[in-house]
C-alpha cells in the first residue's frame, strides 16, 4: 500500500477507506473482527504518515442501519450500501 501511495504522491486528493470490522466468514460463520481491526489499524497508521485522510466506513454502516441493511453479507454492498457509499466518497471528494 505504500508504495502505492507514494506513486501517487502528486495526486491532490487522496484517501484511504477503513473497512467493515463486523465481517462474518459466511462458511464457517466465524468472526473476522480481529483480522478487520488489524488492517483499519494499518490503514490508519498509513494515512497518519502520509498525511492522507482515512473515511470511516466502519462507523457508517451502524449509522445506517447495520450490516442487514447496508451489507447483503457483511462484505458485499446492498443497493442502500451502494449508495451510502457513493456519497461517502462524494462528500470526502467535496472537501478536496
Amino acid at each position: 500500500m505504500q508504495r502505492i501511495l507514494d506513486e501517487l504522491k502528486d495526486v491532490p486528493c487522496r484517501y484511504l477507506v477503513a473497512i467493515n470490522e463486523r465481517i462474518t466468514d459466511k462458511a464457517t460463520g466465524a468472526s473476522r473482527r480481529a483480522q478487520a481491526q488489524a488492517l483499519n489499524e494499518q490503514l490508519r497508521s498509513l494515512g497518519d504518515k502520509n498525511g492522507i485522510d482515512v473515511i470511516d466506513w466502519n462507523r457508517t454502516i451502524p449509522a445506517n442501519g447495520g450490516n442487514g441493511a447496508v451489507t447483503f453479507d457483511t462484505v458485499h454492498l446492498s443497493t442502500k450500501g451502494v449508495v451510502l457509499l457513493a456519497h461517502t466518497y462524494k462528500d470526502a471528494l467535496a472537501k478536496c
